[in-house]
């Protein structure tokens, strides 16, 4: 109410709104569903999670969802049902896995000890065949460092790894970071992944990011990045030796 009535207010990008009643909710994604508008939904939540699937479960009786590529975003509390749900309705799920890191630790203690298991149930997701797409919203903000926070999911805090059976492989990770990207904008067939007649977006890094130390993954620099096959950054350490024993990374 605060920062409404301050409004406008710019900063932390205009962050302020006045919270939709459910049944004005349900109302606003039917009308979006039916005239092919995207929804997406901020599920943070176990409470959230339940409700905003239950809306769109009944939504799809009326309007098929299929192929739509709606959104469960910020993904924080997500049970087994919920899966086959998002699932089974053909959504793409968001996550933010720095939270795991800046205050995981503090969020698992709101949930109830027998749910603990489904905080943040990134593996799970994947599993399921449900593309997850990692991002950076908040900080920090470097890419290599949010896909390290889902292999370590450790609070910087106390240092606790928190459900440690959701830890991300190397390659669930760097799909999450990468092609799950660009198949939540319906860009999987240009870019996303290193192919012929995909726009070539990629970082040249230093080290091999599936064997190197875990612990160094946050730090990775890239020392070339590349858009559209156009070199817009080169690291001033970079030089023609350092392409004898690359390591190229999609960025998109």
């Amino acid at each position: 109410r605060v920062l409404a009535e301050d409004a406008p207010y710019t900063a932390w990008a205009s962050n302020y709104y006045t919270p939709l009643t459910r049944e004005r909710f349900k109302e606003l994604a039917l009308l979006a569903a039916r005239d092919g508008i995207r929804v997406n939904a901020i599920v943070n939540d176990q409470k959230a999670m339940d409700e905003v699937l239950e809306i769109f479960e009944s939504i799809n009786e009326q309007v098929d969802l299929t192929g739509r590529r709606w959104v469960v975003e910020h993904i924080g509390q997500m049970n087994a049902g919920n899966i086959a749900t998002v699932k089974r309705l053909g959504l793409v799920a968001t996550t933010n896995p720095a939270n795991i890191w800046k205050s995981g630790a503090r969020r698992i203690q709101r949930v109830p000890a027998d749910l603990r298991g489904d905080f943040a149930p990134y593996k799970s997701i994947m599993e399921a065949g449900i593309p997850l797409a990692i991002a950076t919203d908040n900080v920090p903000i470097r890419p290599f460092f949010i896909m390290w926070a889902t292999l370590a999911r450790s609070d910087r805090g106390t240092g606790e790894v928190l459900v440690a059976e959701q830890r991300l492989s190397r390659e669930q990770a760097l799909k999450a970071m990468t092609i799950n990207g660009a198949f939540l904008t319906f860009d999987e067939k240009h870019k996303g992944s290193i192919e012929k007649g995909k726009y070539a977006d990629l970082v040249v890094i230093e080290q091999d990011y599936l064997t190197m130390p875990e612990q160094d993954i946050k730090d990775i620099q890239p020392l070339m990045t590349m858009v559209g096959g156009r070199v817009v950054h080169v690291d001033k350490t970079f030089s023609a030796g350092a392409l004898l024993q690359p390591a190229i990374i999609p960025i998109h």
